[in-house]
């Protein structure tokens, strides 16, 4: 069992008409707004804190390993 899988490496080549940078951003934005359609999913910062649980039993949030 692998656990050193920390970072990811992608390899990009571009014909020279965007750098690699916006080709990045451009394929990141196509399914963020393919997706827009379901709802609003706004960037959230990580340290961000949670929403609320609405009344779901925190046993069902639980990974399976833990039970």
């Amino acid at each position: 069992h692998r656990t050193d899988l920390d970072k990811l490496v992608i390899d990009i080549e571009t014909n020279g008409t965007i750098d690699a940078e916006e080709a990045v951003r451009t394929a990141a934005d196509i399914p963020s707004d393919q997706l827009s359609v379901f709802g609003d999913f706004t960037h959230r910062d990580r340290g961000a804190a949670k929403p609320a649980n609405n009344g779901v039993d925190p046993v069902l949030l639980r990974p399976i390993d833990d039970l």
